[in-house]
């Protein structure tokens, strides 16, 4: 029988009632899932033990609350951005889950990670990279459920939990980890394209001339490039004439030619970006 399912071998929603020995189903970047979809899962894998939906866009509450009987131990809601508060508490009710990866999900608050850790005394990672909701009193609340005596057989060492890209600090971080002696991580491990309303256009900077005079490399940042290092990192150039041919053969078509609506005149003169 078959017990686990990749994104490319999906049957239609209406056939996963012979799917009832499922353990392992991964969804990811399937846009066109549906609510509906995990409704059907919900109701025929009772055995599903980890449940991958991220980039599945158009998941919300109504789909994770479809699952809230099943016995999930890993889920990953990754860039599912329509996903609230409420689904995450839903589905985490029964107290199963072990594993939590929630990257760049914009409205998950405190309120619905703290019940989270509440409801899973088993939870061992929970990854918040990139969740903008997220600030200083999460650590807080964190510390209290972590070190209360009802909760002893859960040892802090033994949780890890990401929060970079959060409004978490550095400084709060740091009294959280000598409290608690947990395992915290301040990098960033989301990515700013995967995210439904990511504008690539975001991080052009005009090339300053004023640099090929100092000590510093000339660099520039192009959109297109961003997937070729992690969160857009600039590529770094040496020679002024290098430069030049870099932005015409690389950058033409989207600064001058496909869409002149989206550069300010700032951007259009060419001498701001050293072509002459």
């Amino acid at each position: 029988f078959m017990t686990s399912i990749r994104k490319e071998h999906v049957p239609d929603t209406t056939a996963f009632h012979i799917l009832q020995n499922l353990e392992v189903l991964v969804l990811n970047h399937r846009v066109e899932m549906k609510d509906a979809a995990l409704v059907a899962i919900g109701q025929s894998c009772h055995k599903l033990r980890k449940l991958s939906l991220e980039g599945c866009y158009d998941i919300s509450d109504e789909g994770l609350i479809g699952l809230c009987d099943s016995q999930l131990q890993d889920l990953n809601i990754s860039y599912c951005r329509k996903i609230t508060d409420r689904g995450i508490i839903r589905v985490t009710l029964n107290g199963t889950l072990r594993r939590l990866q929630a990257r760049a999900c914009s409205e998950l608050t405190l309120l619905g990670v703290t019940a989270i850790v509440e409801h899973c005394p088993g939870l061992r990672e929970l990854d918040l990279s990139g969740c903008l909701g997220i600030g200083n009193k999460l650590l807080a609340e964190l510390q209290r459920i972590l070190l209360d005596d009802e909760n002893c057989h859960r040892k802090s060492s033994e949780f890890t939990l990401n929060i970079g890209g959060t409004l978490i600090t550095t400084e709060a971080t740091e009294k959280f980890v000598e409290c608690t002696n947990a395992n915290v991580s301040l990098q960033d491990f989301s990515i700013s394209s995967l995210c439904v309303d990511y504008d690539p256009y975001m991080n052009i900077n005009p090339l300053d001339v004023d640099d090929w005079e100092s000590d510093h490399e000339p660099c520039i940042v192009l959109p297109g490039l961003a997937h070729e290092a992690h969160q857009g990192a600039i590529d770094i150039v040496e020679e002024e004439h290098f430069v030049k041919d870099f932005l015409l053969e690389r950058a033409e078509d989207w600064l001058i030619g496909e869409d002149p609506a989206m550069f300010s005149d700032e951007f259009s003169d060419p001498e701001e970006w050293g072509i002459h």
